[in-house]
């Protein structure tokens, strides 16, 4: 297969026709060419730049459906409106621990789930409605202990039976309710689940009646405490107005209390060497009615029943070693 012949090459612009003159002639059945036409420049496009390797990429913009709520951040913000309104910290605690965890999903979550402002006011609901009902709950007790005495005085050797009921005891000196009389030798009031015996000037005379007294606290396996009494002494209403706290109670829980007036027996308690200048004193005394121990007020400060109750008691049990002053026994009186 032959190939095309190939057109002549035209001679270089300035070049004589024909060459030497004896060539053929210049080619000229075509346009000579002339300087190439110039084009308007297209416009480079531009590129986004990207961001260094590690760098953060903002999230491009999301113009279709709205970030859906994390749905423990909503359960959140319903448990906290139910605490403070109605539940308290039934709802209180489970509102806060959905709420911290709904916050941590949602950090997680690069942007794809919303509800932090939901989980943080269930958060903030639950905290201050379980905070409110702990503390509510701390005063109600707490209070009335305080209140009620938490300092009781309770001792090993007492029983930790329930205490007696609560009794209002009528000054000293005043007609006590329905008082009964054993015998004829004394009348015996009550103050609580205590015995208070008063000897009478006209039944007797009071060494006969403390006898008597002793006998009948042996025989219930009790003990006789003696105490000297005045009807003008603040300090002997203040002892028996005392008798219906629990402390005392429990302090003299074995115990019949024999109140001798000093103004009705004043010289048959000077015989029998108990004091008479100062009251109240406290016996302890024989089956001969003979005092055996004593000690005073002067043991403790303020007559009230957590300054009484433990001496009394150790008193009663033998057991007082360390006194404030001393026995007036075996002294003159």
């Amino acid at each position: 297969m032959q190939s095309p012949p190939e057109a002549p090459i035209p001679p270089p612009p300035g070049a004589p026709a024909g060459g030497d003159g004896n060539g053929p002639p210049p080619y000229t059945g075509a346009a000579q060419y002339g300087p190439y036409p110039s084009f308007p420049q297209q416009q480079q496009a531009s590129y986004p730049s990207y961001p260094a390797h590690g760098q953060p990429v903002a999230p491009y913009p999301y113009y279709g459906a709205p970030i859906p709520n994390e749905s423990k951040a909503v359960t959140s913000l319903v448990f906290g409106v139910l605490s403070i309104s109605c539940m308290g910290i039934l709802a209180g605690i489970p509102a806060v621990v959905l709420g911290l965890l709904a916050r941590r999903d949602i950090a997680r979550s690069g942007g794809a789930l919303g509800g932090k402002g939901m989980a943080n006011a269930g958060i903030v609901l639950g905290a201050f409605t379980s905070v409110l009902t702990v503390g509510t709950i701390l005063f109600m007790v707490v209070v009335p202990l305080v209140m009620g005495g938490m300092s009781v005085y309770s001792s090993p050797s007492i029983s930790s039976a329930t205490p007696p009921p609560a009794y209002s005891a009528p000054p000293y000196g005043s007609p006590a309710p329905s008082a009964g009389s054993e015998n004829e030798s004394s009348t015996t009031v009550t103050r609580g689940a205590l015995r208070v015996i008063e000897p009478h000037r006209g039944s007797g005379s009071l060494e006969r009646q403390l006898m008597d007294a002793f006998s009948q606290a042996k025989e219930k396996g009790r003990v006789v405490l003696v105490e000297t009494a005045a009807r003008a002494s603040s300090a002997s209403h203040e002892f028996d107005s005392s008798l219906s706290d629990r402390r005392m109670q429990r302090a003299l829980s074995t115990v019949d209390i024999v109140r001798v007036d000093v103004d009705e027996f004043e010289s048959e308690l000077s015989s029998m060497r108990m004091y008479t200048e100062a009251v109240p004193y406290f016996y302890k005394i024989d089956a001969a009615a003979r005092p055996t121990d004593a000690i005073s007020a002067d043991e403790w400060d303020a007559n009230i029943p957590q300054n009484m109750a433990p001496v009394l008691e150790s008193f009663v049990a033998g057991t007082l070693r360390k006194r404030r002053s001393p026995s007036p026994l075996g002294t003159t009186l």
